[in-house]
Formats: structure tokens, sequence, C-alpha cells
């Protein structure tokens, strides 16, 4: 190793990474290419990696030098690889630990000026940081650097792939934050910049099912049916473990807010796998989002009939006891649920929401509890988790009884930002009630007008609407 790379990379350890050993365990793949994966030397550095999250000190040290040296060695073996110090960036990153892999992916740039992968890496962690005019600039410069190779350059498809990807992924994210206004010209125009860039990702990756899925549902919010249904089938020709093209259609055309041709979808889907349980339970969440309570529980039941312990069908179970606002009911169901699956950060953010919401001072302590361990999980403010967990942590503080607590953490989360495509329609409506205790109403309404525009159901969906009327 290099003394610059391994200054870069002690320092990067040093740093802490703030990585639990269960999550360790669940490293994403997201970030991640199918070259890499297919390599001994990429694999066995993950396997360290992963081992080395779980030790301390001077053996964590060695473990994670180690596992960057297996990097340097594949990238030495294959030009189909990007830098040892960009495949270190997205481990990182697909940890959890955003701080070390952002420094990661910048020393990157600057160790190999040359190679587009880490601004490639950069882009796309602006975009779920919410930072489009910089993930822009980190794909113009992936561009201009791929297009300085030749076109027999190995990573060079899967490279324009990627930027097509991301510059669709900005467009539709400068959509999103459109819906509420009436900048209809603008919002043509996005759309027109994600369907072209979409076009380019499947021509370059006609392999790809999440490329065909993504052109589906933006020509669904283009308004071209059936062009979106062949699309939907072409991806799911190309993964089978993929939803019903139905399912798939029913959502899109949910976010389009075409609600009676959705639950069509929803109910033929059903009608022609009524025996697949995993059918019924994808029916049922969506029948929820419909707001369609008794028709998802009826999805439910069946399910539960044949497996009364499915875990799927007790977290829809609980999900449905919230919208008829029996808090306790689904508590139980969570509680249980998070007994026999502690590490799962789902169950644990929404049973910390809902005994927020049982008036018991006990029931209070224990959302406290639950919320601060997530929170502690989740301690950079920089990433969509840690932003979630936070909102969870103020409100269970606020709902005890410790208001000048909550305040205090609350105002180091305003610093980070609440974007409402980053949380659910039940954390917005938390954060816009702390905004409103807080003295910050102004910054409440947009974020409820945000989260109202979405034509999904959601528990505290009437409270946004009343909470956003009194404000106005």
């Amino acid at each position: 190793m290099k003394p610059v790379l391994l200054l870069i990379v002690l320092s990067t350890i040093s740093s802490g990474l703030s990585v639990t050993c269960s999550v360790a365990a669940e490293l994403q793949d997201g970030e991640v290419s199918a070259a890499e994966l297919a390599t001994d030397n990429v694999t066995a550095a993950r396997d360290l990696f992963v081992q080395s999250l779980k030790a301390t000190g001077r053996d964590r040290l060695a473990g994670l030098k180690k596992s960057f040296e297996q990097l340097e060695v594949a990238a030495a073996e294959s030009d189909q690889l990007p830098p040892a110090l960009t495949m270190w960036g997205r481990l990182l990153l697909a940890a959890g630990d955003q701080r070390s892999g952002l420094r990661a992916l910048q020393q990157a740039t600057t160790a190999h000026s040359d190679g587009p992968d880490a601004y490639v890496s950069l882009g796309n962690l602006a975009v779920r940081r919410g930072q489009l005019a910089e993930a822009r600039l980190c794909y113009n410069e992936a561009d201009r650097l791929i297009a300085i190779w030749s076109e027999t350059h190995p990573r060079r498809t899967s490279l324009l792939a990627q930027v097509a990807a991301g510059r669709a992924s900005v467009a539709q994210a400068r959509i999103a934050l459109l819906a509420s206004t009436e900048q209809r010209e603008m919002t043509d125009h996005y759309h027109a910049v994600a369907l072209a860039n979409l076009r380019e990702w499947v021509s370059l990756a006609a392999d790809d099912p999440v490329a065909h899925q993504r052109l589906a549902e933006a020509m669904i919010a283009a308004g071209d049916v059936d062009q979106a249904i062949a699309a939907f089938d072409n991806a799911r020709k190309l993964d089978a473990s993929l939803p019903l093209t139905e399912f798939r259609l029913a959502k899109a055309l949910l976010r389009q807010g075409d609600r009676s041709q959705a639950l069509m979808q929803v109910h033929q889907a059903v009608a022609q796998h009524s025996d697949s349980a995993n059918v019924r339970l994808t029916a049922a969440d969506l029948l929820l989002s419909l707001g369609e309570i008794e028709s998802a529980e009826e999805q439910i039941s069946a399910v539960q009939t044949q497996d009364a312990d499915n875990t799927a069908a007790k977290l829809l179970q609980a999900q449905s006891e919230r919208f008829r606002g029996d808090w306790q009911a689904a508590a139980d169901i969570l509680q249980t649920l998070h007994t026999h699956h502690p590490a799962n950060v789902e169950v644990a953010n929404m049973l910390a929401l809902t005994l927020s919401e049982v008036d018991s001072p006990e029931a209070q302590k224990r959302a406290l509890a639950l919320a601060t361990v997530n929170a502690e999980r989740f301690d950079q403010l920089e990433s969509v988790a840690g932003r979630r967990a936070r909102i969870t942590l103020v409100w269970t503080t606020f709902a005890a009884g410790q208001p000048q607590a909550a305040k205090r953490s609350f105002a180091e989360l305003l610093k980070a930002g609440i974007a409402s495509n980053q949380v659910s329609g039940d954390e917005a409506y938390y954060a816009s009630r702390l905004l409103v205790e807080f003295g910050r109403p102004e910054l409440a309404a947009p974020l409820l007008g945000s989260v109202l525009a979405r034509v999904d159901a959601f528990p505290k969906r009437a409270a946004c609407d009343d909470l956003l009327k009194q404000l106005q």
C-alpha cells in the first residue's frame, strides 16, 4: 500500500466508524457493481471489512487495513474495477458511515484525478442527501472524464449508464420539489429530461431490470400507460422475483393520483394469484396506501389463516390498527415483532412512534428508550436514517414531558434539514408539530403541504390536514 493511501485509510478508520455489528453484517450492495461482486478479492475484502467492525483496538485497525489491501490487489488485477479507494468509499457508504465514505471518495478524486468512478458515487450520494446542484456537477464531471476514455474501455458503458441513471434521479427529484407549485412548464421540462436519461440508461444497460422499472414509472407520469406496461413486463422478464406488473402499475398509478385504476390493478392481481401469500401481502400493503383498510385486513386475515406467525402479515396488521387509531393494539403487535426481530430498525421506529400515542407514562418511557437506541445507532444527521431517527427521538422526548431536552435536540436536526421526500407521512406530521411547538410554524406549513400533496394514505394524514388548516 502506498504511504499516501495508507494515510487516507488510517485517517478514515481513526475518525470512527459509527456502524454497529448488526448493520455491518447486512451491507447493502447498492453501491457495488456486478463486476466487483464477482471478484474473489473484493468479496474477501468485504468479508474482512464486516469482521473488522466487530473487533476493537489493533485487531480492528489491522483488519480494516488488510481489507483495503485486498481491494488494491483486486483493482490491480482487473481493469473492470474502479480504484481501490473508490471501492473503499463505497464499502463505508454501504455500511452506513456517510462521513467516512464521503471523505474517501473525495480523496479518490484527487488520488485518481482522471477517473470518473468516484464522481459517480459522489453524485449518487448527493442525490440521496437532496443536494441536487452538487449531484449535477458530479455527473457532469464524470461524463467529461468518460469522454476522454477510449470507446473500448471496459468500464465506459457501465459508467455512462450510471451517469444517465443519476441524471434521471436529479430530474425526478426536481419534479418532486415542484409538486406543490404551479410551475407546469418547469415540471414538463424535468419530465422530458428524466425520460431522455432513462431511455439512455435502458439503451446502455438493456439487461438491468431496475432501468426498465424506472422507465416504466416515468412513462406513467408522462401518461403513457401502454408503454409503461411493456417496460414493467420487460423488467419482470429480466428478474422474475420482481412484484407482478399489476402491482408495479398500481404503485405508479397511485403516485399519479389515479386511485380507481390502481385499485383495479390490485384486485386483478389477487384474483389471478389468490393462492400466493406474497401476492396477498403486497396487495394488503397497497390497499392500506389506498386507504382501503377493510379490504387490506381481508388479505391479511387470509394469510394468517394459513400462517399465523407470518412476520409481514403482523407488521401490516399493526399498520392497519394504526390507521384505525387503536394505538395500544398496534403497539402490542409491534412489541411482539420487536422482541423477535430486535435489529429491525423500521419496527423499532414504528413501535416508538406508536407508543408515543398511548396515554400512559410507561408507554411514553418505553417509546423514549426505543427512540434513544435508534438515534444512537444512526447518529449522523447527514444521512436520511439519521434524520428519521432524530425526528422520532425528539418527538418521544417531547411527548415524555421533556420539552427543553427535545428543543435542544431539535435545533441540531433543523441545521441538517427536513425534506418531505425523505420521511414518512407520519414522521412529517410529528416534525411539523415540533416546528409549531418550538416557534417555527413558517417551516411547518410547507412541510405539511408537500406531504399532503402525496396521494397515498397514512395514519396521521387527517391530523396533517387539520394542522395545516390551523396554520393557514
